[in-house]
C-alpha cells in the first residue's frame, strides 16, 4: 500500500493473514477508495504495475463491445 500513500497498511503484520485483513476490511477499502477516487483507472494500473502489483482495469460489457480488438 506504499504506492497508495499508506505504507502502514503494507507493513502491518496482522494484515499478512486473511483473518487479519478481514478484520480491517473497512479500513483497507476506505484507503483504496481514497487513493483511487481522483485517478483514472489507467493511472492506478500504471502505479500498481510500477510497484510490481498485478492489476488490470475492470471493463463493463459496453467497454468490451466498444473495444476495437
Amino acid at each position: 500500500m506504499a504506492c497508495a500513500g499508506r505504507p502502514d497498511l503494507g507493513e502491518a503484520p496482522e494484515l499478512a493473514t486473511n483473518p487479519g485483513r478481514v478484520a480491517r476490511q473497512r479500513e483497507i477499502d476506505e484507503a483504496i477508495a481514497t487513493w483511487t477516487r481522483t485517478l483514472a483507472s489507467g493511472e492506478v494500473v500504471a502505479r500498481l504495475a510500477a510497484a510490481s502489483v498485478p492489476a488490470s482495469t475492470a471493463y463493463t460489457v459496453a467497454d468490451m463491445a466498444a473495444d476495437p480488438h
